[in-house]
């Protein structure tokens, strides 16, 4: 996910600054998210693993689905 939204504030930048700071805050909040994530599971077991996988893998599914409509 913040790897997309990069992507996405980078091609706007210069076009729409507006839109490129409400990116900017999205990014903020997923990485917050993220990071809140991470110390909840600060010593991830076998079960953990798998789950942030899948997590990662429908992300990403979502975001190249969505992508091309």
């Amino acid at each position: 996910m913040l790897r997309h939204l990069a992507e996405q504030r980078g091609q706007l930048a210069g076009r729409d600054e507006e839109f490129v700071a409400l990116i900017a805050d999205i990014e903020r909040e997923e990485q917050e998210h993220r990071d809140h994530g991470r110390a909840f599971a600060a010593a991830p077991g076998p079960a953990l693993s798998a789950i942030d996988m899948l997590a990662r893998t429908a992300t990403e599914f979502a975001i190249r689905l969505s992508l091309r409509f």
